[in-house]
C-alpha cells in the first residue's frame, strides 16, 4: 500500500514539473481550490501509473526490436504515446494547446519519473529468490511456434534485463552521493516488510544482479571470476560465489523434471533421494540418490524453463553487437560477434547433458592409465537431455587447500598434478576440460587424487593445432619472439594485408617486457592480454579451438598460482610437456602406436585400391588408343611457389616436431630438450631415430627435387 501511494505521489509531482517545464500543456481543474486542484492531479497521477504499469509493458513487448535498432531512442516516442493517450483519457482537465509538444512531454516525464523514483529509493532491487520464482509465462512461451516465440521472449527478456539492470545500476551509483540518506530513511518506509539490498558492497551488488538476470549472465561472471590478472581480490572473492552459492528452485519441479525425463517419480526410479540439494548452480542442481543396486549417485537435474530464457538472452545480444557493429568500425575490429558465437555454442551445448555424458566418457578413457585423475562414471539408464546420473564423489575444491594448513609439499604436488593433467589434456591427447574453474575440481584427500567434475564445456584440438601451441609455449619459454608471432598467426585469421614485421617486432618487445625485463614470475595470463591487444591492434581473429585452450590454460594457470604462487608457471609446463611426451617415448608404446599407424595406412591403401585400378584401367586403354590425357593446372603455381617457399624457410625443429607428433606424437621431447635423451635407453632411442631420419631423409630429398623442378620450370 505504502508503495502505490509513493507511486502515486511520483506521478502527480512528474506530471505536474512536465506541465510547468513544456509549453503548451496546462491543467484546467474542473473545480477552483488548492485542495480540489491536488485531488485532481493525484487521479492522473493514478492513471498514470496504471498506464505505466500495464499499457508500456505490452507496448516495449511487441516494439522490442525498434527498441534495439534506435539504441534506447524509441523508448521516447513510447513515453510520448502514452503521455498522448493519458492527455486524451482526461481531456477535460489535462489540456495540451500544442500537439507538438507531446514528444517533448513524452521525455520530460519519463526522465522525471525515472529520477524520482531513484532518488526516493522506489526501485530497489528486491532480494526474492529469483531462481524460485518459476513464472507460468516462460512454460506457455516455451510452446509457441519458434519464430513467434522468440520474437516475444527477446522483447520479454529484453524488459527485464534493462529493468534489473537499471534498478542495480542505479542503487551502486547513488549509494556513494549525499542522496544514501534520502534513500535509506524512504526504503525503511516503502518497503518495511521486504528484504531489499541496502549496504552492500558494489562487488556483492553485481553478483545478486547477475543471479537476477539468470543462467546465461551467471556464466559470464563464472567467466570473470577466472581472471584474477585484471580484477581485484575483493570482486574475484565475490563472483566466485556465482559457481556454487546459488539459490536452489524447489523440489516439486524436481520431481516433475525427473518423472518427465525418466518416466517415474524420484522415489519409484532411485531406492533412495534426497529432496535437499547438495549444491545448486546457474543451470541445475544436485541431489544425492542412491541406485537399486546399491552404488551412491548424484543427480544433476536442470533449471526449469532455462531454454527459453537462455536462447532469449544470446539473440538479444547478438542483435545489441549487430547493432553496434553497424555503427562502429572499433566494434568491428574487436570481432565481438566471434566471441559471442564461440560463447552461445559453448553454453547452448552446456544445456544438453548427453553432450556431457559423452564428453565425461571420453576423457575418462583418455585418462584411464593416470590413477590421480579421476572422472565421474555416467549411468546412461537413469540420464537423459536434462537429468544427469554419475558417481557419487567426495572431495573439496582445489582452492581449498591453498587456504588450508596443507604442507607445502602436498601443494607443490597437487599443483604439478593438476598442471600435468591440463597438459595432457590439452597439449597429448587434444581434449580437454574448457572450464576448469575452482568450483569444478575437486581434490579426495583421502586417495589425493584429483576429479574433474561439469564436463559440459569442452575443447578440442587437431594434431596440427598441438603442435602450434606446444611451439608456442617453448618458443615463449625461450624468448623466441619470430617463432611466436609465428605461432600466434597460425593460430588466428585475417582478412587483411599484415605487416608482419611490425607484429614480429610488437611480439618482440612485448616477450622482452614479461619474461626479460620484469622482476616477477612470468605469467601466462599477462602475457596473453598483451596478445589480445595485439590481435585487437592487427584486426586478427582467434580461432574458437585455440581461444578455448587459451582460456583453458590461464584458468589452470590461475589455480596452479593459488597452490604454489613460489613456482613458475612457464617452467613447470615445460618441465610437465617434457615428461608428458617422455612417457610416449617408451619402446611399448612406440610400438603400439606404431602398430596402429601400420593398420592405419593398410586400411587407407586397401580402401584406395579400387580407385587405383580404375585409374591403371583408364591410362592403359588411353595408351593402346595412342593418346594419353595428362592436366595440368598452372593458375596458382606462383602461389604455390611463395608458400613453399616460406615452408623451406621454417627451422628445422618445428619441422622434426610436426613430422613426429603427427605420425605418432612420441618425439617431441627429442625437439625440445636434448638433455632428455640422457633418460632415455639406448636402444629405445635407435628404435625411434631410425625411421624418424629415414623420414626427414625422404622428406627434404623429395622437397629438393620439387624445388629444383619448380625453379627451372620457371626459369
Amino acid at each position: 500500500m505504502v508503495y502505490f501511494v509513493v507511486q502515486v505521489l511520483i506521478n502527480a509531482l512528474a506530471l505536474t514539473l512536465t506541465m510547468l517545464i513544456v509549453p503548451g500543456i496546462s491543467l484546467h481543474p474542473l473545480q477552483m481550490g488548492a485542495i480540489a486542484t491536488l485531488l485532481e492531479l493525484l487521479s492522473i497521477g493514478v492513471l498514470f501509473g496504471l498506464v505505466n504499469t500495464f499499457v508500456r509493458p505490452i507496448a516495449l513487448l511487441f516494439t522490442g526490436k525498434l527498441l534495439l535498432k534506435s539504441i534506447g531512442l524509441f523508448a521516447i516516442l513510447i513515453n510520448s504515446i502514452l503521455f498522448y493517450l493519458l492527455a486524451m483519457s482526461t481531456a477535460v482537465i489535462f489540456v495540451v494547446d500544442n500537439p507538438a509538444s507531446i514528444l517533448l512531454a513524452g521525455l520530460v516525464s519519463g526522465l522525471l519519473v525515472a529520477l524520482l523514483e531513484a532518488v526516493l529509493g522506489l526501485d530497489s532491487p528486491v532480494l526474492y529468490d529469483s531462481q524460485n520464482k518459476i513464472r507460468f509465462y516462460w512454460r506457455w512461451l516455451g510452446k509457441l511456434p519458434r519464430r513467434l516465440r522468440e520474437n516475444i521472449v527477446e522483447n520479454l527478456r529484453l524488459q527485464q534485463t534493462y529493468g534489473i539492470i537499471w534498478r542495480y545500476g542505479v542503487a551502486i551509483a547513488l549509494d556513494q552521493t549525499p542522496l544514501r540518506g534520502v534513500r535509506r530513511r524512504m526504503q525503511r518506509i516503502i518497503y518495511p516488510h521486504t528484504q531489499i539490498m541496502i549496504d552492500e558492497s558494489p562487488q556483492t551488488a553485481v553478483r545478486l544482479m547477475l543471479q537476477e538476470l539468470g543462467p546465461t549472465y551467471v556464466k559470464i561472471g563464472q567467466m570473470a571470476a577466472g581472471r584474477s590478472d585484471i580484477l581485484p581480490e575483493s570482486w574475484i572473492t565475490e563472483l566466485e560465489k556465482l559457481q556454487d552459492e546459488v539459490a536452489p528452485f524447489p523440489y516439486a519441479q524436481v520431481e516433475k523434471r525427473i518423472h518427465q525425463e525418466l518416466g517415474a517419480s524420484p522415489q519409484s526410479v532411485f531406492a533412495t533421494f534426497d529432496k535437499e540439494p547438495l549444491a545448486a548452480a546457474s543451470t541445475a542442481q544436485i541431489h544425492r540418490a542412491t541406485l537399486p543396486g546399491g552404488e551412491v549417485v548424484v543427480v544433476k537435474v536442470q533449471r526449469p524453463d532455462i531454454n527459453v530464457t537462455v536462447r532469449g538472452d544470446l539473440n538479444i545480444m547478438r542483435d545489441v553487437i549487430t547493432k553496434l557493429e553497424r555503427r562502429s568500425h572499433w566494434v568491428r575490429g574487436m570481432g565481438f560477434s566471434d566471441l559471442l558465437d564461440e560463447f552461445s555454442e559453448s553454453v547452448l551445448i552446456e544445456l544438453d547433458y548427453r553432450n556431457e555424458a559423452f564428453n565425461a566418457q571420453l576423457l575418462a578413457y583418455n585418462l584411464r592409465a593416470t590413477p590421480d585423475i579421476q572422472v565421474p562414471t555416467i549411468y546412461e539408464k537413469y540420464s537423459s537431455g536434462t537429468v544427469l546420473t554419475m558417481t557419487y564423489v567426495d572431495g573439496i575444491k582445489i582452492t581449498e587447500v591453498a587456504k588450508g594448513d596443507g604442507r607445502m609439499a602436498d601443494r607443490e604436488r597437487l599443483a604439478r598434478l593438476f598442471l600435468r593433467a591440463m597438459n595432457k589434456q590439452v597439449m597429448l591427447n587434444g581434449f580437454f576440460h574448457a572450464d576448469p574453474h575452482p568450483g569444478n575440481v575437486f581434490i579426495n584427500l583421502q586417495q589425493g587424487s584429483l576429479i574433474f567434475l561439469d564436463l559440459g564445456m569442452m575443447g578440442s584440438l587437431t594434431a596440427k593445432q598441438r603442435v602450434v601451441l606446444v611451439n608456442m609455449v617453448w618458443s615463449l619459454k625461450d624468448g623466441n619472439s619470430k617463432n611466436v608471432a609465428q605461432a600466434i598467426l597460425q593460430m588466428t585469421r585475417h582478412d587483411q594485408v599484415l605487416d608482419q614485421h611490425a607484429f614480429e617486432t610488437d611480439v618482440d618487445r612485448m616477450i622482452k617486457r614479461h619474461l626479460l625485463f620484469s622482476e616477477q614470475i612470468p605469467q601466462l595470463s599477462a602475457v596473453m592480454e598483451d596478445v589480445f591487444v595485439l590481435l585487437s591492434r592487427y584486426k586478427l581473429r582467434l580461432d574458437r579451438a585455440f581461444a578455448l585452450a587459451m582460456k583453458s590454460l590461464m584458468q589452470t594457470e590461475t589455480t596452479v598460482t593459488l597452490l604454489a604462487p613460489q613456482l613458475s608457471f612457464f617452467d613447470m609446463a615445460v618441465d610437465e610437456i617434457e615428461g608428458i611426451f617422455l612417457e610416449q617415448f617408451q619402446t611399448k608404446v612406440l610400438v603400439e602406436k606404431t602398430k596402429e599407424q601400420v593398420r592405419r595406412t593398410t586400411k587407407e591403401v586397401v580402401m584406395r585400391l579400387p580407385i587405383w585400378q580404375e585409374a591403371a584401367a583408364k591410362w592403359m586403354t588411353q595408351l593402346e588408343n595412342g593418346r594419353f590425357v595428362l592436366e595440368v593446372d598452372a593458375s596458382e603455381l606462383d602461389q604455390q611457389m611463395d608458400e613453399l617457399k616460406n615452408n623451406l624457410n621454417q627451422n628445422v625443429r618445428r619441422l622434426v616436431i610436426t613430422l613426429i607428433l603427427i605420425g605418432m606424437l612420441a618425439s617431441l621431447a627429442i625437439a625440445s630438450n636434448a638433455p632428455v635423451m640422457a633418460n632415455i635407453p639406448h636402444e629405445t632411442a635407435m628404435l625411434a631415430l631410425s625411421p624418424l631420419g629415414l623420414m626427414v631423409l625422404i622428406t627434404l630429398f623429395y622437397l629438393g627435387i620439387v624445388v629444383w623442378e619448380a625453379w627451372k620450370s620457371r626459369k
